[in-house]
């Protein structure tokens, strides 16, 4: 018996032991100036006010005061609640912070003004940013595993002279802010390696996680996957560099990054689903970005601001990103978007910056399909805006929506006007593809020289781009070298179609023009062979009764009689194009 009672004692003993270590320190704890711990309760000792150890999980914030210490954690965990600091110290030295779980706060570690300081041996999870340097340098942050940061995993910020080796990043990464001198080496982001380069010239990158630049120059970021990482590549001062063929998928902030950035390429790649912007211009000029899948990001597909200016946007899937699929912010200029497919995004464009060209993009099924806010002097012209739940959003901006005559404005799904007349008033007889009545869009903003039908691009073997306009499907468009001429194939509904189509002279220039429909047996309606002829480009317009037809488009066309030799000639050298509503061929650039 009186062993048993023993045994009972015993036991409770031991639980209740278990449950003293068990016991979470609450509230904000501070390590004072003069070594003391504040409140003395917290679960902290320290034998000589060197080192201090954690003897138990701390759901609150630990303020350093005191330079010159080692706060080791013990396997221990320093808890938020995704607000607050865990570690914060402020121009405070020569201080290591070891072996804690650090898990849950908006900055786990924040050190501000500061040097001479070791971060080693951490678990650094589930924070918005879990390491911050700002302005603090000849600092050690090694061995630390950094898991599932919302934001960044290490941010620099104003911060160079640190070293930053075999950390091991896992959905997360580093991220610099004006910061140089930094030693990077050795981290592996998602289990591949972190690249961080400065002041390097001619180089490629071959395997990463992640990739930053800083200062450099000719580097080539190709066939990567970069996903999952703070930032996929980020660029600071860099030129000259290629970025093409990559994914870069579900990064916590952008996949791509431009600060302070000129003359690069970022062409081909998958930037999808990034949970900030797709790519963000800061301060960066004369960059390229053409042919890419941008697609899903939680704010901007693209975001040009501060300045960033000369920039083309060409050739672009820009679809379904929440806010604007391309923007333009503080004194953004000189930029170029054309020929991009825009679709389903908040906004399709959102110009907040004057002087910028928007031209020949397909802009539909945007909640808006273009948003000006105290914006000025921008041209917007020859773009197809189709099926927006509200096709324009303006605020105090008076913008240019056409190109004059005959080049024209741009298609509205929502206009209704008629094509009867033709001419700079719009007060000549004869079609010419061009609404006899304006576009109001507000007091201010007005299409003089709306389009009856979309808008389409076509590029040929010599770079010249072939211009239709067309309430047709046109497809196999061809340009044949040899002998000029111009063929395609277009379809549709049982009504009256037409074609507006716009030559370069480089292409065809010849006193006389002839339209042959399927080889002659198909009239041609309403043909009009001299709508405008500026000197270096040419507009014709023709009509037929729509079925679908093949249609030529011949120089100096003398007679039915060579018509034979034309198809046989014409195969010799070819450039074909297709054009779908609901599709295209690869090598086409149509909208």
């Amino acid at each position: 018996m009186l062993a048993m009672t023993l045994t009972i004692v015993l036991t409770c003993m031991l639980i209740i032991a278990c449950r003293v270590q068990q016991v979470e320190a609450k509230g904000t704890i501070y390590i004072k100036a003069n070594g003391s711990i504040d409140p003395s309760s917290a679960p902290i000792t320290t034998p000589d006010n060197v080192t201090y150890t954690l003897n138990a999980t701390i759901t609150d914030s630990i303020v350093v005061e005191r330079s010159n210490i080692i706060i080791d954690g013990n396997g221990y965990t320093l808890q938020g609640n995704g607000t607050g600091y865990g570690f914060s110290l402020y121009s405070i030295n020569n201080v290591t912070i070891r072996n804690t779980n650090i898990k849950s706060f908006y900055y786990g570690v924040y050190f501000n003004s500061t040097s001479r300081n070791v971060i080693t041996e951490n678990n650094i999870t589930n924070n918005e940013y879990g390491i911050w340097l700002h302005y603090s340098s000849n600092s050690s942050i090694s061995g630390n595993n950094i898991t599932d940061n919302k934001d960044y995993g290490i941010k620099l910020s104003y911060s160079s002279h640190n070293n930053i080796s075999k950390n091991t990043f896992v959905n997360d990464g580093l991220s610099i802010q004006y910061s140089i001198e930094n030693v990077v080496d050795d981290n592996l982001v998602n289990s591949k390696p972190l690249i961080y380069l400065e002041g390097i010239s001619g180089y490629t990158v071959e395997n990463a996680g992640q990739v930053i630049l800083i200062y450099c120059s000719g580097i080539r970021v190709e066939n990567l996957d970069l996903s999952n990482a703070s930032v996929g590549v980020e660029l600071w001062g860099t030129n000259n560099t290629k970025i093409s063929g990559n994914n870069m998928t579900a990064n916590n902030y952008y996949g791509v990054g431009l600060y302070h950035s000129s003359n690069n390429s970022i062409t081909g790649n998958n930037i999808t689903a990034n949970n900030d912007y797709g790519i963000g211009f800061y301060y960066s000029s004369n960059n390229s970005i053409t042919g890419n899948n941008i697609t899903a990001n939680n704010d901007f597909g693209i975001w040009l601001g501060y300045s960033s200016n000369n920039n083309s946007v060409s050739g672009n899937s820009i679809t379904g990103n929440d806010w604007d699929g391309v923007a333009f912010y503080y004194s953004s200029t000189s930029n170029s978007v054309s020929r991009n497919s825009i679709r389903d995004n908040g906004y399709g464009v959102g110009l907040y910056s004057n002087n910028n060209n928007v031209s020949r993009n397909s802009i539909r099924d945007n909640d808006c399909g273009i948003r000006l806010y105290l914006s000025f002097n921008n041209s917007i012209y020859q773009n197809n805006f189709v099926n927006n739940r509200n096709q324009v959003h303006t605020y105090n901006s008076v913008n240019s929506w056409d190109d004059g005559y005959p080049s024209g404005g741009n298609y509205w799904s929502g206009y209704h006007g008629t094509d009867l007349f033709s001419g700079p008033d719009q007060n000549q007889l004869g079609c010419d593809g061009i609404g006899d009545t304006a576009y109001i869009i507000d007091a201010d903003n007005t299409d003089n020289y709306p389009l009856m039908d979309m808008f389409s691009s076509f590029n040929t073997s010599l770079s010249y781009h072939v211009n239709v306009i067309s309430n047709s499907t046109t497809e196999d468009f061809q340009y044949f070298g040899c002998n000029s001429t111009i063929r395609m194939h277009v379809s549709g509904e049982p009504t009256c179609g037409f074609c507006r189509v716009c030559i370069p002279h480089e292409l065809m220039n010849a006193t006389r023009i002839s339209v042959v429909i399927d080889d002659g047996v198909t009239p041609v309606l309403h043909p009009n062979y001299k709508v405008y002829d500026n000197g270096t480009h040419r507009w014709i317009y023709f009509a037929y009764q729509h079925s679908t037809h093949k249609i030529d488009i011949i120089p100096e066309f003398p007679s039915l009689i060579i018509l034979p030799l034309f198809m046989i000639v014409t195969p010799l050298t070819v450039t074909v194009y297709r054009r779908k509503h609901t599709g295209q061929h690869a090598s086409s650039l149509t909208l």
